[in-house]
């Protein structure tokens, strides 16, 4: 009798401390959603609030009306968060998603992975080619037209973007990275800067904030 009663306290406590202990530990990172920590393993989507701009020489260029960003939390603690990047596009309303240009529609495609980071304190994330485990790479993307063919743009150095802290929806901005030509036809545009506001959720569509 003695030992079903040590059993069943024994089983109690340990529904307790699970109980307790999850919570706690999901509540921990800086970004949230719906006042919770967000798992490492959970799925972001990203999409432009807006349209996105690329200019050349203070002009703009072109527009995309959209954005299509995919990743994965690596990343959340009460000091920094890390999200992996897979996959990148901006899109527009011709056919197949692509964006008007003056060199035709283009198909404009992000080279991935891509580490997006933000740390406790900063009103800034930051970006930078490849995964967040590993050596820190070239950001680059390609503007595939139908005119011109491909035409690829580099950035050594990590693009800053703003956001504000405790807003609820994320967004992130970036009005300053410029990217430079690495290849294509004498045709492509010397440098790119990329300007536009994109707004992060998680896959399953819930919002997101960083609580610090």
């Amino acid at each position: 009798m003695k030992l079903k009663k040590i059993g069943a306290a024994l089983v109690a406590a340990l529904a307790l401390a699970a109980i307790s202990a999850g919570p706690a530990s999901a509540a921990e990172g800086i970004l949230v959603s719906g006042g919770t920590g967000v798992p490492v393993g959970t799925g972001i989507a990203g999409s432009a609030a807006g349209a996105v701009h690329l200019s050349s020489g203070g002009n703009t260029v072109f527009e995309c009306s959209g954005a299509e960003l995919s990743g994965t939390v690596v990343g959340n603690t009460t000091e920094s968060v890390n999200i992996n990047l897979e996959s990148g596009r901006l899109t527009g309303p011709e056919t197949g998603g692509k964006c008007k240009t003056p060199l035709g529609n283009a198909a404009v495609t992000f080279e991935a992975p891509m580490c997006l980071s933000h740390n406790r304190g900063a009103t800034r994330w930051s970006l930078r080619g490849n995964v967040c485990t590993a050596e820190a790479r070239r950001l680059a993307f390609t503007i595939e037209t139908t005119n011109v063919g491909i035409c690829t743009y580099t950035r050594a150095a990590t693009a800053e973007l703003t956001s504000p802290i405790n807003t609820s929806p994320l967004l992130i901005s970036t009005k300053s990275a410029e990217f430079a030509k690495a290849s294509g036809s004498a045709l492509c545009w010397g440098s790119l800067k990329l300007e536009g506001t994109f707004e992060l959720k998680t896959s399953s569509g819930a919002s997101l904030k960083v609580t610090g």
